[in-house]
């Protein structure tokens, strides 16, 4: 199943199959996406979910605090979409 992917400020739009992380879908979709471990450590993929979009980690969570899973953290580097969903980032730009 696929899910739409949109990325703000950019107002980038992308489809992602539920196999591929984020990441992987974005560039797929030729979208240049900061990342730098693909393991979730580094942070450099964090996004902000903005709509409470489902995503999944598999076995591979990240590790948040209380408050980044409050505002919605999202590691697009080992998420999985499950839902539509909207995401933050300033520094992706179209």
């Amino acid at each position: 199943m696929k899910h739409k992917i949109r990325i703000e400020p950019a107002g980038l739009e992308f489809e992602a199959e539920e196999i591929d992380t984020i990441l992987e879908a974005a560039e797929k979709a030729g979208i240049s996406f900061p990342y730098r471990c693909r393991n979730g450590v580094c942070t450099a993929c964090v996004c902000i979910n903005k709509n409470q979009g489902q995503v999944s980690y598999g076995d591979l969570p990240p590790i948040m605090n209380d408050e980044e899973k409050e505002k919605g953290y999202t590691f697009c580097c080992i998420a999985h979409a499950l839902s539509d969903i909207t995401l933050y980032h300033p520094y992706i730009e179209n």
